[in-house]
């Protein structure tokens, strides 16, 4: 049984013909299902929750990037199939699943390729590509076996466990049972005489503590959810069914 969750912006009338053209779509392959529409009243855990108490296998997110992530931490905590229909302008979540955008979608959700990946959580909340640490005075404690310690310096610092197209890490895959503490270095020099950034720094850990010895830091996660230090972080082996088209970046 699915279940279709259209995110709110898309009740903009500019989207009114690709909605429409998904819902043909949708019915034309035979993969159709109740669909609700978020709104300021309607809140999406619950909506989601209620959906899976009625029997609905598989929730299907029609939207961007916020949406996704939102629903990625409500639906991993259910066994539970997660699918996205992309429509609007933050799609990256889609790209690194091999997804098309539209009604191109649906035939992707029809034909059911399934894989089941890692995610990061924090505390009680899920992430799919990365916990974002701001270049400040914070330290890492991986696996209790050693720290890392930032000092404010200037670089961007992230514990990663899916990297997606817009990453120079390779390393991170959502399949491996582990996440990275990952390290880039910044370019330097000006103009014609710039050099291309080094390769980041990537160490491998299943449980970190992150905190700061002065005040709490907000960090974020997939872009989306801020969490303030101090927080413990951990990989969640094989956590998400998640259906996946043939262009996936894993």
């Amino acid at each position: 049984m699915y279940y279709y969750l259209f995110d709110s912006p898309l009740a903009d009338s500019k989207y009114s013909a690709i909605i429409n053209r998904i819902e043909f779509r949708i019915i034309e392959l035979g993969i159709n299902g109740r669909m609700d529409r978020l709104t300021i009243l309607k809140n999406m855990r619950e909506l989601i929750e209620g959906a899976i108490k009625r029997g609905a296998e598989t929730i299907v997110i029609v939207g961007d990037d916020a949406a996704v992530a939102r629903a990625v931490s409500i639906v991993a905590r259910y066994n539970v199939t997660l699918g996205v229909i992309p429509v609007g302008p933050q799609q990256q979540i889609a790209s690194a699943l091999g997804l098309p955008a539209g009604e191109a979608a649906c035939d992707v959700l029809s034909k059911r390729i399934v894989r089941t990946i890692d995610l990061g959580k924090v505390n009680d909340q899920y992430f799919l590509f990365s916990l974002d640490i701001p270049a400040q005075d914070v330290t890492v404690e991986c696996d209790g076996h050693y720290r890392v310690s930032l000092l404010g310096l200037p670089r961007p610092f992230s514990i990663c466990n899916f990297s997606p197209r817009s990453r120079r890490v390779g390393a991170c895959s959502p399949e491996d049972g582990v996440l990275e503490a990952v390290i880039e270095e910044q370019a330097v020099g000006w103009n014609l005489f710039r050099k291309p950034p080094a390769r980041p720094s990537i160490l491998p850990l299943k449980r970190a503590k992150i905190f700061s010895p002065t005040a709490s830091i907000p960090l974020m996660l997939d872009g989306q959810t801020v969490v303030k230090t101090p927080v413990t972080v951990e990989v969640a082996p094989r956590k998400l069914r998640v259906i996946v088209g043939k262009d996936r970046l894993f």
